[in-house]
């Protein structure tokens, strides 16, 4: 008679369940640290004015005369305020940046706004604005810590560095 003893690979199996949903409950967490912190560094860079280090073109004169400031991307904070954090498909996708739905206080679409500035508003537009970048210098400076503290910081967490 053969005997096989199944309770090893039950408690094996078991402890890897386990290490699983702790890898992905230490995971998204991590992940929705690094999301929160790359919108605080795009929110930083248009407060400074410089996202990524990269000094925004300076306004026209004109501009400057309407809004009464030199600030580039700085009216009433509309365009601040929408750069948000987003949970899609129960949280497996994370989204930094204006989501679709936000409008500024007298109804226009953020959306559209972000990406007037953030690549110009073309050749045949009227006024003609320049492109002020502040997702794309904000997440390429975020790309040289954010994967490697991710790394590191799940590693930790786990108990393996």
């Amino acid at each position: 008679m053969l005997r096989i003893k199944t309770k090893g690979i039950a408690t094996a199996a078991s402890q890897s369940l386990k290490w699983e949903q702790r890898l992905d409950r230490n995971a998204l967490r991590l992940i929705r640290r690094e999301a929160n912190i790359l919108r605080g560094d795009i929110v930083r860079g248009i407060r400074s004015q410089a996202p990524g280090g990269d000094k925004f073109l300076p306004l026209s004169p004109q501009t400057i005369r309407r809004k009464g400031s030199s600030k580039a991307l700085i009216d009433r904070g509309d365009l601040i305020r929408s750069v948000n954090v987003s949970d899609f498909e129960g949280g497996k996708v994370i989204f930094v940046g204006v989501n679709r739905q936000e409008q500024d206080s007298e109804g226009n679409m953020l959306e559209d706004i972000a990406a007037t500035h953030e690549y110009g508003s073309g050749p045949s537009a009227s006024p003609q604005i320049p492109p002020r970048p502040f997702l794309r210098p904000a997440f390429r400076e975020w790309l040289k810590v954010g994967p490697p503290r991710f790394a590191q910081d799940l590693a930790k967490s786990m108990g393996v560095a």
